[in-house]
């Protein structure tokens, strides 16, 4: 069985289509919390979403096919779920196995953010090609499926669970070695913002991207770069981002 939690705190999410801007930090619990931010506006007024309880519940086995569209939890609390892409692997959990219906957000992680600091360029890149795009593990994925591995699997997933909101997570543990210098960028800040844009034009079942830079200022992997103002070009990275989903998804 897996277990999936929900902080106090609530996830740094990005929308498209969505009225949704929500702000606020978290730890990741292998190295003490993980840092993310969810923003969240209702006509036009902006606040942070905070959880007042820990939730928990358990995701098992249950491989099925794609059937009748599915709702949601009844409850106004978020649940948010992650799924790590090399899960396929050792652990031989699917896309498939995940019981959707309990969550609310479910973060893919990872991808990699890449950052050219001569043309001061942000793109996004695929850890592994395979778990993301290459196998056919999950029912409904064949060979000739328009769009295979985890990802042709979390497309059908969001078909099934239409009321699931799913973000792309960038950086993580190992992968956050570019955020400093990008974020600090304009035009890096300013080009990572649109190439989630196109993202989302070529996926158009995910609905936002999961900033999880371990960590700004100081703390994460040995060798993890820092700059004193990494709060303030997070904050600046993440209106960037807002502002370029507003202009391609706007309403």
């Amino acid at each position: 069985m897996m277990q999936y939690y929900l902080p106090p705190v609530a996830p740094i999410s990005s929308l498209k289509n969505s009225n949704v801007l929500n702000l606020s930090v978290l730890k990741r619990v292998a190295f003490g919390f993980l840092l993310f931010f969810c923003w969240q506006t209702f006509s036009h007024t902006t606040k942070s979403i905070f959880s007042e309880n820990k939730l928990s519940i358990e995701v098992g086995h249950s491989p099925k096919a794609v059937v009748t569209p599915t709702t949601g939890p009844t409850h106004n609390k978020y649940v948010v779920g992650y799924y790590a892409q090399w899960a396929i692997y050792a652990r031989d959990f699917n896309v498939s196995d995940i019981e959707a219906e309990h969550l609310t957000h479910l973060m893919y992680a990872f991808y990699d953010t890449l950052f050219d600091e001569g043309t001061e360029t942000g793109s996004i890149n695929s850890l592994d090609d395979y778990a993301d795009y290459g196998h056919n593990e999950d029912p409904g994925i064949t060979h000739s499926s328009e769009l295979t591995g985890n990802m042709g699997a979390i497309q059908l997933l969001k078909e099934e669970h239409p009321h699931l909101k799913v973000l792309i997570s960038l950086g993580g543990w190992t992968k956050s070695m570019n955020f400093p210098a990008l974020a600090r960028s304009e035009n890096g800040r300013n080009t990572l913002a649109q190439a989630m844009v196109d993202f989302i034009n070529t996926y158009p079942f995910v609905d936002g991207f999961d900033i999880d830079w371990g960590f700004p200022v100081e703390g994460g992997i040995e060798g993890q770069p820092h700059f004193a103002d990494d709060h303030k070009n997070l904050v600046l990275l993440l209106k960037a981002m807002r502002a370029a989903f507003d202009t391609a998804f706007p309403g």
